[in-house]
């Protein structure tokens, strides 16, 4: 099981925040196979965690003509089963996701924060 290699970065509420860099694009998007794969090389703290509880999933999306959030979401979670860091996107129960400017530094911070006491 891979474990992660570097410092992770905590937010004011104690949180994990996950940074990948590079801009993300659409799950229909002919470049979604590099991006996967640059996903992979970086995500480093969440990868093979295997969250298997409901979950909130908290991003901001950085860069500059970006896809349709919706469309952002949908390939944060595929990578997300990709590299086993969840183990169905059905467990997301809550999503709270922005986009913003920043052409020099185009970026994701995410962070998956469990969510206990739910039922289905």
């Amino acid at each position: 099981m891979k474990t992660p290699s570097h410092r992770p970065n905590f937010a004011d509420n104690g949180v994990i925040n996950e940074v990948i860099h590079g801009a993300i694009v659409s799950a229909h998007n002919k470049r979604i196979s590099h991006y996967k794969a640059t996903f992979g090389q970086q995500c480093r703290w969440y990868a093979c965690r295997l969250l298997d509880v409901p979950f909130t999933l908290s991003v901001t999306f950085y860069g500059s003509a970006l896809p349709d959030i919706d469309f952002c979401v949908e390939t944060l979670l595929d990578c997300l089963i990709e590299y086993y860091a969840i183990t169905k996107a059905s467990h997301c129960i809550k999503v709270v996701a922005e986009k913003r400017e920043d052409p020099k530094r185009p970026r994701t911070v995410f962070s998956l924060i469990p969510v206990s006491g739910y039922h289905y």
